[in-house]
């Protein structure tokens, strides 16, 4: 499976959390748009060709320089939008799969 190019992927997100709804889980999650943003663009630029993702909230906090809730809430309002969905829960401690998609219709 190939997931969608990652410039529709990003653009479609951005429109969805400047909706009423993204912008109420942000305001929620006390997020910007910049900030869940630049996690997604990490996240995309860091996919498998299936669109699968295994960095950690606490790996990927390093590398960006943000603090490791910051990633984790913008992730979880990525995955109440449907840009992300947990495919499998780390299990003994390993690395969840995590797989961008486009939300269902």
């Amino acid at each position: 499976m190939h997931w969608t190019p990652r410039s529709d992927w990003l653009r479609t997100l951005e429109r969805a959390l400047s909706s009423p709804e993204g912008e109420g889980l942000l305001v929620a999650r006390d997020l910007s748009r910049a900030q869940v943003m630049v996690v997604a663009q990490f996240d995309g630029e860091h996919a498998d060709p299936g669109g699968m993702t295994s960095l950690t909230h606490a790996e990927t906090a390093d590398l960006l320089g943000l603090p490791r809730k910051t990633v984790h809430q913008s992730r979880l309002v990525m995955i109440e939008l449907g840009y992300r969905v947990i495919l499998s829960p780390g299990r003994f401690g390993g690395t969840p799969r995590r797989r961008l998609q486009f939300p269902p219709h």
